[in-house]
């Protein structure tokens, strides 16, 4: 139900929620088993997931203490989101200290457009924008037998045995 408890001003409310749950709940693992020292984090996700861990990577990046006795360097952040909403309303989020934030986007998929830019919100890191008949014509056209090629070699990738332009 979050997903619709966008709030008034700032980060999509409950995004943000799930985002602090989840550095609540990492703070409180490293400290239950006595973690100490250099440590990396691996963040993915995909949907609702994915802006959670965007959001996280996000704040990791802006200097979020993990407690004492842990040091953590940026190079040591890995965050890979598939189909992230829009959450952050920062926006400086897209600046070079976000690097490490990587977001695999289908401009046919309606959930990265969800909460809308133009209610100021945005998501952290680089987007790269899968490539669709729609709006790439020639580079996806340019990119389609490779694909067909790659699907032909995996059985189990057209299991109802469905022409190729059908998946398409």
């Amino acid at each position: 139900g979050s997903n619709l408890k966008i709030g008034y001003s700032g980060d999509h409310q409950g995004f943000a929620e799930a985002r602090d749950q989840a550095l609540d709940y990492v703070k409180e693992y490293l400290a239950k088993y006595n973690v100490t020292g250099k440590i990396k984090i691996w963040l993915t996700g995909y949907s609702r997931s994915a802006i959670t861990a965007n959001m996280v990577g996000g704040k990791i990046d802006q200097g979020f203490n993990f407690g004492k006795n842990i040091s953590f360097d940026l190079d040591d952040l890995y965050c890979y989101t598939f189909e992230a909403p829009r959450g952050t309303a920062n926006t400086a989020c897209r600046d070079s200290l976000y690097y490490n934030i990587h977001n695999i986007v289908n401009a046919n998929d309606l959930v990265p457009e969800v909460s809308l830019a133009k209610w100021g919100h945005s998501r952290f890191g680089v987007d790269y924008i899968l490539p669709c008949r729609q709006y790439d014509g020639n580079y996806y056209y340019s990119l389609k037998p490779k694909a067909e090629a790659l699907i032909g070699k995996m059985d189990t990738m057209n299991i109802a045995g469905l022409p190729i332009d059908l998946i398409d």
